[in-house]
């Protein structure tokens, strides 16, 4: 048997004693690549002020001691390696203008201050008036400006080839591992902008994140059927108008008032019918056989025009004309029309009754071909439903980060175990006991990973709406778990009071659980500038007179004196870089489940989001 490792660090790497059957990918992030991001974002590049860890805390970047006397002679190079927090802020914040800041790990500062992955380099972005230069992916967005980072694909792409080799029938004791720093450009856009270097500087092929797109990026499909629309209705109005020309000279022509009638109805697609509601006899236009598909030799009775309807349809027709409602005078409904052909053709039949000019029985109306009026409304659903999908993954897009994070935990533990097993199975007489508990720990983790990727296929998959039971509690767990780490890096906390026995509604988890993200993202943004110890979301669920109710409230400056009801407007936004088009998509979701959504400011400050669906035994009562 073979064994094949991924993305073990050069020190790491050398200090294994690999059996001869083992080989992967080690990968080295040199000081060189530091250097090279540092002169591209500053072309005069005269010092590198350099930030971090103690040294012999910083295992995988050991080699950067030998490294960096070499650039000396080229670059003044300042230590800060070690020094308190304090210290260091004070000294990166005066830096000249030709300087670039290179930042390792920076987790526990020469004063015994210890900080998350992420709060040391904020707090060194947050004074520094230079840019900053990072050799950690997961760094970009917290204040890093950019440079080569070690990115998973081409770690994955190398131990695949291996994977290969070994799969057609290659010894992979002569295989040797593959060494390379891995790594790739990337840089942030919103560092860039800040500090204002231009894109053109940045080394080839280099990705740029956080950059905002246009509405015409976002939503080009989109803009391209509104115009489509716009052209057709354009069109559509000129064919209207050429047919009043036609109509206008036609009637100047024509003798009789019938003929003329008769005409302009066929000119627009119409057909002309009158029906005794008492002898069941129907008198209509010629017209109407195009629109029912009836040859000349079919007589036009109320039967042949039943017999062409689809059989599901044919009770609605049979109501408009026989049973017409009591009180109303017009009476709409739409029929399909089963052609030759097997094709569908949508009819709107319109019936209006004669009682007021003292015709008893008598019903008079028009057939219309709305056909494409149908397949436009079907296009303009797919739209919203498309449009929904693209801000699930906008706001995916947005907890990026976080979800890398999410995924990257147990991946960490899963080789962390499988190289203590490795390590336990090398000596003569392993303890299996141990052995067994460290596989255990690896099927774990990764039904823990599968079970994030679970969550973010289901948020990205596109279809039809599908109703199901649904416990709201259990979406709010769910969503909640898709946030952790989100809510961990912007020091959120978040506190549930789910009523038990909370009655099950129906409808579209994945539809429901897009609202549930984008409120709970909504709270944590509202959130920005609230001092860190007073961040924090409360969301409970209660019933209410047949319905169940989630309430997410939030301790940010709330909702100010503005109108709620234009909250939920189309492009209405107070977010810098919104679409304004979360809370509209979020209310049309609630609605067609039946619900209500509503937003308010609360009595001691911040906002709650409340949104009600129907209880299950309410929609079976009303049913």
């Amino acid at each position: 048997m073979s064994l094949i490792f991924a993305a073990v660090d050069e020190e790491t790497a050398a200090r294994l004693n690999l059996p001869s059957n083992v080989t992967g990918t080690i990968y080295q992030v040199p000081f060189r690549n530091m250097v090279t991001a540092a002169r591209a974002l500053v072309p005069g590049l005269k010092r590198i002020v350099v930030v971090g860890d103690a040294w012999e805390q910083q295992a995988v970047r050991k080699y950067y001691q030998a490294e960096i006397p070499t650039f000396a002679a080229q670059i003044e190079l300042i230590d800060l390696i070690g020094l308190p927090m304090t210290e260091v802020r004070d000294r990166v914040a005066v830096l000249p203008e030709d300087t670039v800041i290179i930042c390792t790990s920076l987790t526990d500062d020469g004063a015994g201050a210890r900080f998350s992955p992420y709060e040391g380099l904020a707090l060194i972005a947050e004074v520094a008036n230079r840019p900053i230069v990072v050799d950690v992916e997961t760094n970009i967005g917290h204040g890093a400006t950019g440079g080569f980072v070690a990115t998973p694909v081409p770690i994955g792409q190398a131990t695949g080839q291996l994977a290969l080799r070994i799969l057609n029938g290659e010894d992979a004791s002569k295989i040797p591992a593959i060494r390379g720093d891995f790594t790739r450009p990337v840089f942030d856009w919103r560092q860039l902008e800040r500090f204002g270097i231009n894109k053109s500087q940045l080394p080839p092929e280099s990705e740029i994140r956080f950059r905002p797109t246009s509405v015409w990026e976002e939503h080009r499909n989109l803009v391209l059927a509104t115009l489509f629309v716009f052209a057709l209705q354009t069109a559509f109005l000129g064919a209207l108008l050429i047919q009043r020309r036609r109509k206008l000279h036609v009637e100047a022509l024509l003798k009789t008032s019938e003929e003329r009638m008769t005409f302009a109805a066929a000119s627009a697609n119409i057909g002309l019918w009158q029906f005794n509601r008492k002898t069941n006899e129907l008198w209509a236009t010629e017209h109407c056989r195009g629109l029912f598909s009836l040859t000349n030799d079919v007589p036009l009775t109320r039967d042949t025009f039943l017999a062409a309807i689809h059989p599901e349809d044919r009770e609605i027709a049979i109501s408009a004309l026989r049973d017409f409602p009591s009180g109303k005078s017009t009476a709409v409904c739409d029929v399909r029309v089963v052609l030759p052909d097997d094709q569908m053709r949508w009819v709107r039949i319109r019936a209006n009754s004669d009682l007021d000019q003292g015709v008893q029985n008598q019903l008079s109306g028009i057939f219309v071909d709305v056909t494409e009026q149908k397949a436009a409304e079907n296009e303009a659903l797919m739209q919203r439903q498309e449009v929904a999908h693209l801000m699930r993954v906008s706001v995916l897009g947005e907890l990026s980060g976080a979800i890398t994070h999410e995924i990257n935990q147990p991946l960490t533990a899963i080789l962390s175990n499988a190289q203590a097993a490795l390590h336990l199975l090398e000596v003569e007489s392993p303890d299996l006991a141990e052995v067994r508990e460290a596989i255990d720990d690896i099927v774990h983790e990764d039904n823990r990973a599968g079970q994030v990727i679970t969550r973010l296929r289901n948020l990205l998959r596109k279809g039809e709406k599908k109703f199901e039971s649904i416990d709201l509690n259990d979406l709010v767990h769910s969503t909640i778990a898709l946030l952790k780490n989100e809510l961990i890096g912007r020091h959120i906390n978040m506190e549930t009071a789910l009523a038990n026995g909370l009655p099950e509604t129906r409808g579209d988890p994945v539809q429901l659980q897009q609202v549930l993200l984008n409120l709970f993202m909504n709270a944590m943004d509202a959130m920005a500038t609230t001092p860190i110890g007073r961040r924090h979301i409360m969301v409970s669920t209660r019933t209410a007179q047949g319905s169940v109710e989630v309430l997410i409230r939030d301790y940010g400056s709330g909702l100010g004196h503005e109108d709620p009801a234009l909250l939920f407007k189309p492009f209405h936004t107070s977010k810098t870089n919104g679409l304004g088009l979360g809370l509209t998509i979020c209310s049309t979701i609630v609605h067609a489940h039946g619900g209500k959504l509503t937003l308010l400011n609360h009595q001691d400050g911040g906002a709650v989001a409340v949104f009600s669906l129907p209880a299950r035994e309410h929609l079976l009562a009303a049913q």
